[in-house]
Parts: C-alpha cells; structure tokens; sequence
C-alpha cells in the first residue's frame, strides 16, 4: 500500500508525501486563513447570511468605497478621512440594523406564520434594501469616474420613483 501511495504522487509530479502534503496545506497561511475563516463564518451567522452572500455584500462595500475613493481621485477632490468615517459610520450602521433584523426574524420563527413571516420578510427587506443603495451609490462613482451617465441607474432610480416615492 506504501508503494501504491508513494507510486500515484510520484505519478502527479510530487517528489513525496511530505511535498503532497505541504502543497495541500500551506501552514504558513493557517495563521490568517484560520481566523479569516472564523471571522466571516461568525459575521454570517450574526447577520444571517450565508457565506457565499457575506462575502458578496463585502465585495460590494469594498467596491463602492474604492469605487468612491477612485472617483474622488479623478475629479481631483482631496481624500478626507471625514468621509472615510462617514462610510464606516453607514456600513456599522446598516450591519446593526441587519443584525437586529435577523435575531427578530430567528426568535419570531417558531411563533406562528404571520409573525415568522413578517420579521422575515423585514429583515430580507433591509438587506434588500442596503444592497439597492450600494448599487446606486457604485453606480453613480462609475458615472464620476467616467464622465457619462449610465442607464441602469437612471432606470433604478425610475422604479425607486415609480413605485416605492411614487413622486
């Protein structure tokens, strides 16, 4: 069995188990991944999302703030760390407000059909919500960044308009 094992990663281009193994598990990096890993499986369980989601809806924050930074930088404004704080303020803000939203909609959950389905459909809400208002504010940076006006948002901001401010 030892022959057969050394013969197939030999086979693969590794020069032995221990080259296998190290290639498998990069022990260096089990000082951030671990955490890392813990970190995101602990904030999507606190904010109810899962995985794939949180790292989503971080990608978008990112996003927007360097698309933000980004803009910032073509119009020649200067980079105030009071604007820097004005988006850590929002995001802390709109993670709370999710975070409160979900420990509504997991304690109402077994409590009848009306109310498990409200606070569901609240805390789905915001979320909704959070990510339509980073998908604008992406947008409008882009328009900064590029000098022209993008359609999908002036036709997000149509249906905002039609049906949610009915102005």
């Amino acid at each position: 069995m030892k022959n057969f094992i050394h013969n197939l990663v030999d086979h693969f281009g590794f020069e032995n188990m221990h080259d296998y193994a190290t290639s498998l598990v990069h022990f260096k990096l089990l000082k951030i991944t671990i955490p890392m890993g813990g970190l995101i499986a602990g904030c999507s369980t606190i904010l109810g999302f899962d995985h794939t989601m949180f790292m989503a809806f971080f990608v978008m924050v990112l996003f927007e703030l360097g698309s933000g930074v980004t803009a910032s930088i073509v119009e020649g404004k200067k980079i105030v760390s009071k604007k820097i704080s004005r988006f850590g303020f929002k995001l802390l803000t709109w993670l709370i407000l999710i975070y409160i939203t979900h420990v509504f909609a997991n304690a109402y959950a077994d409590q009848g059909k009306v109310i498990a389905w409200f606070t569901s459909a609240f805390h789905e809400t915001i979320i909704g919500y959070i990510m339509w208002e980073y998908i604008i504010s992406i947008l409008e940076n882009m328009e900064r960044i590029t000098g022209r006006e993008i359609p999908l948002k002036k036709y997000l901001n149509e249906l905002l308009d039609k049906y949610i401010t009915k102005r």
